[in-house]
């Protein structure tokens, strides 16, 4: 489960596993794990609305 969310976040964001370099892709889950409770609070307020 996790890992697809992570891939369906690096693509919401444009960003794709495959073409990114070590670096790059650490930078990319950090975003990432920045970016996993903000989706979730995101699909909160859209299914409470």
């Amino acid at each position: 489960m996790g890992q697809c969310l992570m891939q369906h976040l690096a693509s919401q964001l444009g960003l794709s596993s495959s073409q990114s370099g070590g670096e790059r892709s650490s930078i990319i889950e950090q975003l990432i794990g920045a970016g996993l409770p903000l989706a979730e609070l995101l699909q909160q307020q859209q299914s409470a609305q």
